[in-house]
């Protein structure tokens, strides 16, 4: 239905995906809220945060991998993967450098527990889709493909947009 509006590229779909993981983390910022404030929220609703995480997770890491597998010249492949999950590592060294200033930011008056963590996280990732927009408006790309006997096909191909 979403291609009838205007055409779904890679790109696109992981500007969607983006902002369904902001979307997850708005749930969950929520849900925390309202634990930290005595009330007991229905473990439904951990649910549809999990549900909109695992569509996200779809729209980021299957389209981001299809794109840069495509964008790749042959020889460049495995350095694409390489640095994906390069990329990957350091999101996770990221969330475990932020747990571990908790305690200092919070001398500095920002608070980073319980409903905050999860408010950061939404907010962070709002920026990072943004951010993510703009500069895909600005790429454009080379697909390249693997014929059948290991030849390059290289066609030219914005799949910005």
């Amino acid at each position: 239905m979403i291609s009838r509006r205007f055409p779904l590229t890679p790109l696109r779909k992981i500007s969607i995906g983006f902002f369904l993981t902001a979307a997850s983390f708005l749930v969950v910022w929520w849900i925390q809220a309202q634990v930290d404030n005595g009330r007991t929220p229905n473990v439904a609703w951990q649910l549809l945060a999990h549900m909109i995480m695992t569509a996200s997770e779809v729209m980021v890491y299957i389209s981001g991998l299809e794109f840069s597998y495509t964008q790749a010249p042959p020889k460049l492949k495995s350095v694409i993967m390489a640095l994906w999950f390069l990329a990957a590592s350091i999101g996770n060294q990221f969330t475990a450098a932020m747990h571990a200033l908790v305690p200092t930011l919070k001398r500095y008056g920002v608070e980073l527990e319980n409903a905050g963590w999860y408010r950061f996280f939404a907010l962070l990732m709002f920026g990072t889709a943004i951010l993510f927009i703009l500069a895909a408006r600005l790429y454009r790309g080379k697909t390249y493909f693997q014929g059948e006997e290991g030849s390059e096909l290289a066609t030219a191909e914005t799949l910005s947009g």
